[in-house]
């Protein structure tokens, strides 16, 4: 979610012409994405997941990340 909220805020500082805060921004989303697929991609399972609070990755089809980054524009449905 913090990845997709940061995407946004970058492009709306760029429209609104603010482009230190766009640049700011953008680059707090680009680090936020680096760390989703540096925690929470499964390369063998070709998707997204979660990470609970005992350390375990999950990617069961009802895990609600792996459509997160689908439905935010994030990832295309293939990815």
């Amino acid at each position: 979610m913090s990845w997709a909220m940061l995407d946004r805020a970058a492009r709306m500082a760029a429209v609104v012409g603010d482009p230190e805060a766009a640049a700011e921004y953008r680059a707090l989303a680009d680090k936020s994405r680096t760390a989703v697929f540096r925690e929470l991609w499964n390369e063998a399972e070709g998707r997204l997941g979660c990470i609970g609070a005992d350390g375990i990755w999950r990617g069961h089809p009802q895990t609600w990340e792996e459509y997160l980054a689908v439905n935010a524009g994030l990832l295309s449905p293939d990815q």
